[in-house]
């Protein structure tokens, strides 16, 4: 009857992760999935392996008839209700999930077609033993009968063509020098055990989920690697010596114990139910290959009865340590139980780091023209003083204004070099303004120092300067660049070829100023004619406008002792002359 059952749920086994796992999309069940012996089907039977590293999805359909037949005894059988109880040893990564929120299908109330969806991307190739524990309700001989099995499924993983999805990495790529810092993305909690084996392609090698960072400082390309090794505890013998008389009752008086067990995790979910071995009062059971990763671990030992409750012959802890051991309960039930430590699955993954080599660049100048090493496949940026120029792609700049010019090399791989500033400082030459009778420089440097016939003219700090007389002008200014420069001198002879050609001749008076000053002119071209006083440094102390009149008077009163240079413009007329107020 029990081997019935068991074959009855066996097909059951790849549909249970739902249990505590993620979940997979919702399924339809194929309404084709049909068995033409009248026994539970999978459609498909055979489903296609996972690879590491590629999202698998997969939908599968069982087929639940309400009645089935034993074909070895003959006996006719209802399955009332089946229920998935318990999953362990699934591959890393997947899931399975069921389209019933309960996990428990009824064939004998027409729920004869159900799915599952198995999804999700697995990390680690190898062959995975997964345990399945499922329970099912049949009425044979007219009684109610539940029976839990637990069946091993195998799940096939293949590695991933050029896979490195067993650690992340930064940094893939760069210029001159890369630092990279790698962590392994595969771990699990104690008692599985993690190995690390890194080999950073460039002589140096590693451990751990986490090693310190690599810096790679040749030009070139490295592979990269890491070896995951997964170590699990795996039940795989356990063996009675013998057993005590906790089972002696009506059924078991002509006959020794129908003996099974019940292992029992951390969470107290029954992991596995072993088959019944009858009339034998030293079991034993092997090679079962129960993966042992969610401790603490209790099993607990029973005597099947077929009418009255299942006999309880007790329980011990199973410790997770690999070796054999005996067990031992109240001094009448005992035991050995054999734990291998053993390989489950093994990864290596990859990945390439390159560095790339940045531009050499120098910059060279003749005149004022500034040029770098020519390269169809660089691109070139110039700055002025910080600031990018308008100067397109070309290695070479000519240099106009004063400042700090550098240049930027991009080559093909995306690598910049950037060249040493140089300092332009541009050639100051005074001009001469005739109307304004004033030199000037470019305004929008930092400092400005006047000189005439080379002594300096203290207050002199603009970037203009009245040149009244004749003799030699020049400037010293400063650059927030960082340029010193002296112009050169400008001369200044005030002769008939520097003056405007004209008949102004205003009369100014008195020529000892105090406070007061007369201004007599019979004929104005303009209607307010200007008059402004310069001091030696040639700032204006003075400037007002005076009447088209023939006689106009200028209030002085204000003016401290001293030196001026009196200027009068009349439309396109001009006079100068110089002042003194005592």
């Amino acid at each position: 009857m029990y081997q019935f059952i068991k074959s009855l749920l066996s097909f059951l086994l790849v549909f249970c992760s739902a249990l505590s796992f993620a979940q997979c999309p919702t399924c339809n069940p194929d309404p084709e999935c049909v068995s033409p012996d009248g026994f539970p089907a999978i459609c498909p039977f055979i489903s296609p392996p996972a690879t590491v590293g590629a999202y698998y999805e997969e939908v599968l359909t069982f087929f639940l008839p309400e009645q089935i037949t034993d074909p070895g005894s003959g006996v006719e059988a209802t399955l009332l209700s089946v229920t998935i109880t318990s999953v362990t040893g699934l591959p890393y990564g997947l899931v399975f999930t069921l389209n019933d929120a309960d996990n428990t299908y009824y064939p004998a109330d027409g729920d004869n077609l159900g799915c599952a969806t198995i999804c999700g991307t697995p990390v680690l190739p190898g062959i995975y033993n997964t345990n399945i524990t499922v329970s099912a309700l049949v009425i044979a001989f007219g009684l109610q009968i539940t029976q839990s099995e637990t069946f091993i499924y195998t799940i096939e993983v293949l590695p991933g063509e050029g896979s490195s999805s067993s650690f992340t990495y930064s940094n893939p790529a760069g210029c001159d020098q890369v630092t990279v810092e790698y962590n392994a993305s595969i771990e699990f909690p104690f008692p599985t055990v993690v190995e690390y084996a890194w080999d950073f392609g460039n002589g140096v090698s590693g451990s751990g989920q986490s090693p310190t960072a690599v810096t790679y400082n040749e030009i070139g390309s490295y592979t990269a690697s890491l070896i995951t090794t997964v170590y699990e505890h795996e039940l795989n013998d356990i063996a009675f010596f013998s057993v005590n008389d906790n089972w002696n009752d009506f059924e078991d008086i002509i006959s020794e114990a129908d003996i099974y067990f019940i292992i029992t995790d951390g969470e107290s979910n029954a992991v596995y139910t072993s088959e019944t071995i009858s009339n034998d009062n030293s079991p034993s059971w092997s090679e079962l290959l129960i993966t042992l990763s969610n401790p603490p671990y209790s099993i607990a030992i029973y005597d099947s009865d077929d009418i009255s409750a299942d006999d309880v012959i007790g329980s011990f802890e199973l410790i997770v340590v690999s070796g054999s051991k005996n067990f031992s309960i109240d001094g009448n039930t005992n035991g050995n139980i054999t734990i291998n430590f053993s390989q489950t699955s093994q990864l290596e993954g990859t990945a390439e780091i390159i560095v790339f080599n940045s531009p050499e660049v120098s910059s060279s100048v003749i005149g004022n023209t500034i040029s770098v090493p020519s390269d169809d496949t660089n691109i070139y940026t110039w700055y002025l003083n910080g600031s990018e120029t308008d100067n397109g792609n070309s290695p070479t700049l000519e240099m106009i204004e004063g400042g700090l010019y550098y240049c930027v090399v991009t080559n093909s791989f995306g690598c910049t070099s950037q060249t040493s500033s140089y300092l332009f400082c541009p050639e100051i030459t005074p001009e001469y303004d005739l109307l304004a009778m004033e030199v000037s420089v470019p305004a929008g440097f930092d400092s400005y120092q006047w000189f005439f016939n080379g002594l300096e003219v203290v207050g002199a700090n603009s970037f203009y300067f009245p040149a009244f007389e004749s003799g030699n002008y020049s400037v010293a200014i400063q650059t927030s660049y960082g340029c010193s420069t002296l112009s050169g001198a400008f001369v200044l002879n005030l002769s008939t070829d520097h003056l405007p050609q004209t008949e102004f001749q205003p009369l100014i008076y008195p020529s000892l100023l105090h406070n007061e000053l007369f201004i007599s002119q019979s004929l104005w071209k303009s209607n307010q004619p200007t008059v402004r006083f310069f001091d030696l440094a040639g700032k204006v102390v003075l400037a007002n406008t005076i009447k088209n009149t023939t006689l106009n008077s200028l209030d002085t009163s204000h003016l401290s002792c001293g030196i001026y240079i009196l200027v009068i413009e009349d439309a396109d007329q001009y006079y100068r002359t110089k002042v003194v107020k005592k």
